[in-house]
């Protein structure tokens, strides 16, 4: 694995007397080995959205579209498509999404599961890697997403 080459390479140049480098590099090469943006982009990519919480998904078309121009979204509902703006952290694991002024006409009466989703959606406060065709949402609740495209 990346993480055992990199304990190696510190020990050895720990063990030649030169720890203050060592550290410096391990930090910087430990955090960049585990940061999500380095593994994978989202714009352009398609996701089912798979679990809620500890539960699987809910029936239905959930799923969230990142734009190619990495400024819109879209969370894809049962009532319909909601726009979304999203940023994130190119070099960590910051991510937040959250819905386009003014409310979508498509979802005027979403349902209880429509509006949990959602919400979950736009708590949205960071992102980790499982895989390339599955990422994890912290958000509240966490959301797991299968790639479906991009």
């Amino acid at each position: 694995s990346d993480r055992r080459v990199i304990v190696i390479i510190l020990v050895a140049v720990a063990i030649l007397g030169l720890l203050p480098v060592a550290a410096f590099v391990g930090f910087g090469v430990w955090g960049w080995a585990s940061e999500p943006a380095h593994q994978l982009d989202l714009p352009g990519t398609h996701w089912a959205i798979s679990q809620v919480g500890d539960d699987p998904a809910p029936a239905g078309p959930y799923a969230l579209s990142f734009s190619d121009d990495a400024n819109h979204a879209t969370v894809v509902l049962l009532c319909g498509s909601v726009p979304l703006w999203w940023a994130w952290d190119t070099d960590g694991a910051a991510l937040n999404l959250g819905v386009e002024d003014p409310a979508p006409s498509p979802c005027q009466t979403p349902t209880d599961t429509d509006r949990a989703v959602l919400d979950a959606v736009v708590s949205t406060e960071g992102w980790s890697v499982e895989s390339d065709a599955r990422i994890h949402l912290d958000s509240t609740p966490p959301l797991v997403l299968h790639r479906v495209g991009g």
